[in-house]
């Protein structure tokens, strides 16, 4: 976005903001994503590497989501049959 010599672009923070470097809720791919809120949207330099124009990978949004889903399972199970390991999971001090 910029050099050291002349310091940051101005126009190139632009194009990055509004390209590869725009926020999930601005993307198209993630809009209708439960899960976007966890991962955030795609690795800026690994979307652009890959070719995809600042676009999710979807092999990347599958492990996303299959990692989301696993820990909602997770917690769902300790919640109902060890209460008190998910609470130290979750750093929870109950003091009775």
């Amino acid at each position: 976005m910029g050099d050291l010599d002349s310091g940051i672009d101005p126009d190139n923070v632009k194009w990055f903001g509004n390209a590869p470097g725009r926020p999930y809720e601005k993307r198209d791919e993630c809009a209708m994503c439960w899960s976007a809120p966890l991962c955030g949207g795609p690795c800026f330099a690994c979307a652009e590497l890959l070719g995809r124009a600042g676009s999710p990978s979807p092999d990347y949004c599958s492990m996303v989501r299959s990692e989301g889903e696993a820990a909602i399972w997770l917690a769902d199970v300790l919640k109902d049959e060890h209460p008190q390991l998910l609470l130290d999971l979750l750093g929870v001090n109950i003091e009775v």
